[in-house]
């Protein structure tokens, strides 16, 4: 059997394992950040655990990619100063996953809704942060709601702070599927 195939069957199995134990812890911390935003017009869902990016890493890895020359890489470098601080500093507030929720009507004046999720009680510390550090337009709101920072419209901000339904085990058990990954990407078909 070829290693890919393996690989393939492994990741199958393993998949169909987890998914019939039920969700794990960090399945379900996932569904729960981005449950309240999930609707009927949802076809992605973009989680970045921010403990683990490795910005330079991730620079690197594109120059090397590109065969960038030295004198772009050096620019490049400089540039992502800014971004690398912020993220940081985020982290250093509290934050601890970063969702971003698309819908059908996304377009790029009101983008994708997102949540920051954070450490217990560092919710407001982190919104405070991201208001700082971004400002947000008017019409985007950063609200703090239990352990979450929603950055969206207050339409999307109240329905965060409604929302009493249980998290979707179903999607929980999507996330469980690939485990402790830096970055998960779901889409989600609905009928």
């Amino acid at each position: 059997m070829s290693r890919t195939l393996t690989s393939l069957v492994l990741l199958l199995v393993l998949g169909g394992a987890a998914a019939a134990q039920g969700p794990q812890a960090a399945g379900l911390r996932h569904s729960q950040a981005v449950s309240p935003l999930v609707d009927k017009s949802t076809v992605l869902i973009l989680h970045v655990d921010l403990k683990k990016v490795d910005l330079k890493a991730i620079a690197k890895w594109g120059f090397d990619l590109m065969d960038a020359p030295e004198e772009d890489r050096a620019r490049i470098e400089e540039q992502a100063e800014e971004p690398r601080k912020a993220l940081e500093g985020l982290v250093k507030a509290g934050a601890t996953d970063a969702y971003a929720v698309v819908g059908m009507d996304f377009n790029f004046e009101n983008g994708p809704d997102f949540v920051i999720g954070t450490a217990k009680g560092k919710a407001e510390a982190v919104a405070k942060f991201f208001r700082d550090m971004a400002h947000a337009p008017p019409q985007i709101e950063v609200i703090a709601v239990g352990d979450a920072v929603v950055v969206g419209g207050s339409d999307k901000a109240k329905a965060y702070k409604d929302f009493k339904k249980e998290p979707s085990t179903g999607l929980a058990r999507v996330f469980d599927v690939s485990g402790e990954a830096t970055v998960h990407a779901v889409a989600v078909l609905s009928e």
